[in-house]
């Protein structure tokens, strides 16, 4: 399974990467703004810290994405949470609303189309 890497590291030449999850490109999504308001990786990229082999863990289709913008507050996290991969709320976690109200989610639609689509 390490002779792509050690061919890498012998021939000098980058891995090649296969895509596990890939959106069409008509649909714009950043990363950066779902971090930023306290959507951790998990949520879409499943416990990648735990997987021995990546896989697709979630579908990320239209109706993944539509049901999270419609009630993003369950799927939010403490700051110091967004990376770990096995997080789990529990008492200690702070209530959907007051994370939506600490991380400013708007109040607006997040389903508007040109949100994801530009």
């Amino acid at each position: 399974m390490l002779e792509p890497v050690r061919n890498s590291l012998r021939d000098d030449r980058p891995l090649v990467w296969r895509r596990v999850t890939d959106v069409p490109d008509f649909v714009y999504f950043d990363h950066s703004i779902h971090i930023a308001k306290g959507v951790g990786c998990s949520i879409c990229h499943g416990d990648m810290a735990n997987m021995a082999l990546t896989y697709k863990a979630k579908s990320l289709t239209m109706q993944f994405c539509l049901d999270c913008h419609r009630d993003p507050g369950p799927r939010l996290r403490p700051k110091d949470k967004i990376y770990d991969t096995s997080w789990t709320r529990d008492a200690t976690t702070p209530a959907p609303e007051v994370l939506l109200a600490q991380y400013g989610v708007p109040q607006r639609s997040l389903t508007d189309c040109s949100i994801c689509h530009r």
